[in-house]
């Protein structure tokens, strides 16, 4: 069930932003149904959720991605930062948004896409910059009681980048739940 909640920005920016609950996805780091989600939808290139929405003068920016919350469930965000003609018509944006994720349900998982967003996510893994060690290390910290067996350690450091197992069947329940206005 949607709801919408309208606010008056502070900054001159109009932001529309969808926000889905999903069941707990986070003991699935290796299979990251969420980045595979958050490639797909936030792809900015032809034939993009992006793309179409800039062509009809919508949008300038897209962003999509997921996180984990307290243990219990996980949540999936597209924030689109609308052009005045896009906040006229905000409803034929939303639209547009459930389109292309009906759209991205009814083609299925890719493994391809997959192996894809686990090729970027090694080069992004390997160059990586530098950040505050203790920052670093906090992060960690509190990433470790997800990883219940030393076997599962040995990824932790990567599992935010690069997937190690394709789970349609994960990606299949993600998308059901994304489709459904």
């Amino acid at each position: 069930m949607g709801q919408i909640a309208r606010y008056q920005p502070v900054k001159d920016k109009d932001v529309l932003e969808l926000y889905w609950v999903l069941p707990c996805l986070e003991q699935e780091f290796r299979a990251s149904p969420l980045n595979y989600l958050s490639h797909l939808i936030g792809h900015e290139g032809e034939n993009s959720l992006l793309s179409y929405l800039k062509q009809e003068d919508y949008a300038m920016d897209l962003s999509a991605g997921g996180d984990h919350e307290l243990e219990c469930f996980s949540d999936f965000t597209v924030s689109i930062t609308l052009t005045k003609k896009g906040l006229a018509n905000v409803d034929k944006v939303v639209n547009a948004v459930f389109k292309y994720v009906q759209r991205l349900k009814e083609v299925g998982p890719q493994d391809w896409v997959f192996e894809e967003n686990r090729n970027i996510g090694t080069i992004t893994f390997d160059f990586l910059e530098k950040s505050d060690p203790m920052s670093y290390a906090v992060g960690l910290a509190r990433m470790m009681p997800t990883f219940k067996n030393p076997a599962d350690l040995g990824v932790m450091l990567k599992q935010k980048y690069v997937a190690s197992e394709y789970k349609p069947e994960l990606l299949n329940q993600a998308m059901d739940v994304l489709a459904d206005p």
